[in-house]
């Protein structure tokens, strides 16, 4: 029966501060005592008697004593250092005496704490991608947008003339950057002994060490990219191939034909750099590279293009006075595109974006998705919310073990935020100890994960700033959360009521702890839910129809290098026991995706984009593609002929009659005189595209003068290492300039998907780690629950209970809440997966059996982790339980 509510105003009005909560406690339970001596109404007079009796005591308080301050009725302040050491002692005591409990959180808080770091690491990595850069915010990139036909085809190559015409149109223009890149792996040589395949070697203007922070260890930045045929090497590079030797003034030799003189040396480039190289060559360069790349390009119709603004293949880079400059470059672009005679195609768009937008943007390469990074620091979340849950869980479980402490501080004077603070300094103390032990499981567990997800993190990254900040704030954050409801919960306790033995835990302790239970629970289905459907799209993709062959499929790259042994490289490799057969085709499929070519059909008019691939005349049988329309064999390998694929049949519009029909590709025209049925060829993840095939003889040498790649098919009950060690030995034997290098085509094209596989990798390690972490929490509470109820499980076993009786009531309660976890969880789960769904044209269906096996794991594993310790209750003897009470 609560006092009158007004009369507790007007006490509070007049109470000291410091007394206020232990005179209330003491006339709330007189006036409870009158009601039923008296009756209601009387012990209300009663009550208003007292409340007004008290103010008169106060005022002669006041009127005695005026000149008291107000600070004299404050209690002892929590920044005491001596009563700040006397918590501490508290809090570390114990840490020590529970020792199970200790454990727990600070174990299962260290987790999720290390998981958060690691996500954190990769997350803000992606996001801070070239902001390293003393201008990073001027540095702008250029990239183009054009419409063939109905697709949408971009660029981010431009002509040489492109950016010096563009910085002298333009006062807004500081400086322009080009860089050119070279055309797949080449071999940098300084001795037979020192030979590598390198892929990241680039030609620069001088001016790259202007725009750009990429420091000199030696050489001059004035001089160093000045003069033709002359190389910067990065740190990990010169060391490569010159040890500990000086390399300035040295020598390599590119792709066995050209000598570059080494000028300086550089750092290594940061792993969050759009721009990565080993190798940096001046500009200047590019015209003796361009000649022994592409013999068939004239020089005069090389330097025609250049002159032009217009696309091209330079990666171009301003430096902008400031972003407003954009604008005004894009409205002088149609006037110099017109005063160059550039022949851009119509409708085409060009776009100046931030650098530091192009790592997550349109950066024509392999990326971080945007959308992954969201999910990731999703899964950070959740598991952190478990850690902290099961911090807060148990501590207010235990919270009857400290209400007596709680009881006698107050009585002696400890206000409530005192208290508050008290409580608030042990969560710091465990969150601390958890943090340092999370620094540890870090360094330790950061190899594997760089490794399941593929990174390629500088160690010295989580020494930046950025990540350091990030850190401090998750452990500010875990800091206030984990101690924000105990500290409430415990420092509300009425001493009155905890001296007198009469406290009860329904202020929010069972209620709120089984919430807490239903959330961990929740949040583990929904992750196994949607570990189990990502791993399913992701085998769905990689092992779907391809319309070829694909497995134990050996590609083996050539150059033109190999153009007189190439007809001897092929016999040698059909003589090798366990190679069913050997073709070759101008690129390896699935990763360099081949050619385009810009034509118009015959019939329709329509512009069409098609992919050109050159391949011999065991293509077709060697990776088993089925044909449609098989030509007859003496037209196969004929001049001017092709083969096209049904895709680019309906897109031509030649209906039921497509031989015979002629195409143009370039100046040439071509007959089609067969129809292979689709098969997937390039490194697109949705669709497929049109395709052209020219085919050669098989015996033609034609074949690797550009160079190209060999498909060597293994026999499934070959031994694949010792046939893949006598391939390299019959590559070796015709003295190769190049090093042996090779990949599986099945392995090419699941890599497609690797985003896909690292998201699939993540959910399966992290819904580990948050199973993990929830059932530490329900092994907590499950033993606090089995000491709580320690006489009442001695009552059953002396009136004749069971063993398993005792495990079955200690078992249930958790057991519906996580039926409860499981009704919430897969519908959630569900949504998110069919969402994420959506962006893929080749998809699975949602069964209903995935969350079923979700909730089943989960509802198996909670039970063994209940069991383990309702066991150990229901085995102890009765007389002990009883006598313990």
């Amino acid at each position: 029966m609560p006092p009158p509510p007004l009369a507790d105003r007007l006490l509070k009005l007049v109470c000291a501060p410091h007394r206020l909560e232990e005179v209330q406690g003491d006339m709330h339970e007189e006036f409870n005592w009158q009601v039923e001596r008296v009756g209601e109404r009387r012990a209300r007079w009663r009550y208003w008697r007292d409340v007004l009796g008290f103010i008169k005591l106060s005022l002669a308080n006041w009127l005695f004593a005026r000149d008291r301050k107000s600070s004299d009725y404050s209690s002892t302040s929590f920044l005491n250092s001596a009563m700040f050491r006397n918590y501490f002692n508290i809090a570390f005591r114990n840490l020590v005496k529970y020792r199970t409990y200790s454990f727990i959180n600070i174990g299962g808080l260290a987790l999720g704490i290390a998981v958060s770091l690691l996500i954190l690491l990769f997350v803000i990595h992606e996001r801070t991608y070239d902001h390293f850069h003393a201008n990073a915010d001027q540095i702008f990139r250029v990239y183009s947008k054009l419409k063939f036909g109905e697709q949408e085809l971009q660029s981010d190559r431009v002509s040489a003339r492109f950016g010096p015409a563009v910085q002298e149109a333009n006062a807004g223009v500081l400086d322009v950057v080009r860089v050119a890149t070279t055309q797949g792996r080449i071999v940098i040589k300084t001795s037979p002994e020192r030979k590598f395949f390198e892929d990241k070697f680039i030609l620069a203007d001088p001016s790259f060490l202007a725009v750009f922070s990429f420091p000199l260890v030696e050489g001059s930045a004035k001089t160093a990219l000045i003069r033709p045929m002359t190389v910067l090497l990065t740190e990990r590079t010169a060391e490569r191939y010159f040890g500990h030797e000086d390399p300035v003034g040295k020598t390599i030799t590119y792709n066995n034909k050209l000598k570059f003189e080494v000028t300086g040396v550089l750092k290594n480039p940061p792993s969050n750099s759009t721009v990565q190289f080993d190798f940096v060559a001046s500009l200047k360069s590019h015209p003796a590279i361009e000649r022994i790349q592409n013999q068939f390009i004239k020089d005069d119709e090389v330097a025609l293009m250049n002159q032009r603004v217009q696309a091209g293949s330079f990666r171009t880079y301003f430096l902008l006075n400031s972003s407003a400059d954009t604008a005004r470059i894009l409205r002088t672009l149609p006037g110099l595109i017109k005063a160059s005679g550039g022949g851009d195609m119509q409708g085409t768009q060009y776009i100046i974006d931030p650098l530091t937008s192009v790592h997550l943007g349109v950066n024509f390469g392999d990326t971080a998705n945007s959308r992954y990074l969201n999910i990731f620091l999703g899964i950070a979340a959740l598991i952190l919310l478990l850690a902290l849950i099961n911090y807060m869980s148990l501590t207010t479980a235990r919270a009857t073990q400290r209400a007596r402490e709680v009881g006698v501080r107050k009585v002696m004077g400890a206000g409530r935020n005192e208290l508050a603070g008290q409580f608030y300094g042990e969560s710091m103390l465990v969150t601390g100890f958890a943090f340092l032990l999370a620094l540890v499981l870090v360094k330790v567990l950061r190899p594997p994960f760089y490794q399941l997800l593929q990174l390629d993190i500088d160690p010295s990254f989580m020494y930046t700033p950025a990540f350091g900040l990030a850190a401090l704030v998750l452990l500010i954050t875990c800091v206030l959360l984990s101690g924000s409801y105990p500290a409430v919960l415990l420092s509300s306790f009425s001493p009155v009521n905890v001296l007198k033995g009469n406290l009860t835990t329904s202020k929010g302790g069972p209620a709120v702890r089984r919430v807490f239970t239903v959330i961990q629970f929740t949040v583990s289905i929904g992750l196994i839910g949607c570990s189990i459907l990502i791993y399913q799209q992701v085998q769905h993709l990689q092992n779907r129809k391809l319309g070829l062959y694909k497995d134990r499929v050996l590609v083996l790259p050539v150059d033109a290098s190999l153009t007189q042994q190439y007809s001897v490289l092929k016999h040698d490799l059909r003589q090798i026991p366990g190679v069913e057969r050997v073709a070759a085709a101008s690129s390896v499929l699935y990763k360099e995706g081949g050619s385009i070519f810009f034509t118009q059909s015959p019939t329709t008019k329509k512009d069409i984009s098609i992919h050109i691939l050159s391949v011999d005349d065991q293509f077709a049988e060697t990776l088993q593609i089925p044909w449609k329309s098989k030509p007859d064999p003496t037209r196969l390998a004929a001049p001017n002929t092709v083969v096209l694929n049904e895709i680019a049949v309906r897109k031509m519009g030649f209906g039921k009659q497509p031989l015979g029909q002629q195409l143009s590709f370039g100046s040439e025209k071509s007959e089609v005189v067969g129809v292979m049925r689709n098969f997937y060829f390039t490194n697109i993840n949705d669709s497929n595209e049109p395709l052209a095939l020219f085919v050669a003889k098989d015996t033609a040498s034609a074949m690797a003068t550009s160079g190209g790649s060999l498909y060597i098919r293994i026999q499934p009950s070959a031994d694949l290492q010792q046939t893949v060690g006598r391939i390299e030995t019959a590559y070796h034997q015709i003295n190769a300039e190049k090093p042996f290098e090779y990949y599986f085509l099945d392995q090419t094209f699941n890599s497609i998907y690797k985003s896909e596989a690292r998201l699939a990798s993540l959910f399966s390690v992290f819904t580990g780690f948050a199973l993990f972490i929830a059932c530490l929490g329900l092994f907590g509470l499950a033993a606090f629950t089995a000491e709580q109820r320690t006489k009442e499980i001695g009552v059953r076993k002396v009136l004749g209970a069971s063993a398993a009786s005792i495990v079955t009531l200690l078992s249930a309660d958790f057991l519906r809440l996580i039926i409860i976890a499981l009704l919430i969880g897969s519908p959630l789960a569900w949504y998110a997966m069919h969402q994420w769904l959506k962006d893929f044209a080749y998809k699975i269906d949602i069964a209903w059996w995935v969350f079923a096996l979700a909730g089943g794991l989960t509802i198996a594993i909670a039970v063994l982790t209940v069991s383990f310790q309702a066991v150990k209750a229901a085995l102890i003897n009765p007389a002990k339980s009883l006598r313990s009470e």
